[in-house]
């Protein structure tokens, strides 16, 4: 009767590599095949909406289109200059009326600024900022004019001591 010879040490290494490798492929190559299909995903939903996690100033752009973005800051920036802003000196305080201070937001810059976070720049550094943003947030702050011409002159009554002779 033969007797089956055994495969030299160096052989058997080899194919208990291979049997490994067989036995790992398929399940290695679907996971790469899954999160590479998930990352398309994310790029598709998120081509022509804010990123998660964006703000500008207190406004929340997660998953809005910049039409949408705008028409919200629009309505926020409305409704708050027609609230009064109160500054506060020393012990005294100063309401201005924004109304008529003629209070101005650049939307279109803004929108623009937070929109490119996450969208510009190479394959890498989007990927990277993208990770960024949805680990730490971006917030990013509106830059607002206010021009107070006509309501200086009653700020610098409110906040103006008389100097006390000693």
């Amino acid at each position: 009767m033969p007797v089956a010879k055994k495969a030299p040490p160096k052989k058997r290494q080899f194919l208990k590599i291979q049997l490994l490798a067989q036995k790992f492929a398929l399940p290695t190559f679907l996971a790469i095949l899954l999160i590479t299909l998930l990352l398309l995903t994310f790029e598709i939903i998120f081509s022509d909406k804010f990123f998660p996690r964006i703000l500008i100033g207190d406004t929340n752009l997660t998953f809005l289109t910049r039409n949408q973005a705008a028409k919200i800051l629009d309505a926020k920036f409305s409704d708050r200059i027609q609230k009064n802003l109160i500054l506060t000196f020393e012990d005294r305080e100063v309401n201005i009326n924004l109304a008529t201070a003629s209070a101005a937001l650049d939307h279109q810059k803004v929108l623009d600024q937070a929109f490119a976070e996450g969208h510009s720049g190479s394959l890498k550094k989007r990927a990277v900022d993208q990770i960024k943003i949805l680990i730490f947030g971006k917030v990013i702050k509106p830059e607002i004019q206010i021009l107070l011409g006509n309501q200086l002159d009653y700020i610098s009554r409110g906040i103006y001591k008389p100097p006390i002779d000693a």
